[in-house]
């Protein structure tokens, strides 16, 4: 999708474009994909590709990697547990995402929700 697309969507057809547009990344695993949830496991090479897309749909990250979260990081954050200073959280309007990198630097764990 190009930008412009993204900002022309159907607010209820954020998640559907979204999943689709990161499923063309190259994923380890798909845990879920259901309307009001995605998750799945990317492997650290493929994280410049996923970025630019959640780039394009989120904006940038209101919590990136290494600061500290606010109230409203964990506000958004608590229906998957909350936020640590090590993981990286997007929001847009009632849409969520948070990537987990994992102890091993070659994983990380992504899930898109709504809160």
């Amino acid at each position: 999708m190009t930008p412009a697309n993204v900002q022309a969507q159907n607010p209820a057809d954020f998640m559907k474009n979204l999943t689709a547009e990161i499923k063309k990344i190259q994923f380890e695993e798909i845990r879920f994909t259901t309307e009001d949830l995605f998750e799945g496991v990317v492997a650290q090479n493929n994280f410049a590709a996923l970025e630019s897309a959640l780039i394009l749909f989120f904006g940038p990250a209101i919590k990136p990697k290494g600061k500290k979260p606010t109230p409203q990081d964990e506000q958004c954050s608590t229906p998957q547990g909350g936020v640590r200073a090590n993981q990286v959280l997007y929001v847009k309007d009632h849409h969520a995402c948070l990537l987990w990198p994992w102890k091993n630097g070659q994983q990380l764990t992504i899930k898109i929700y709504k809160f």
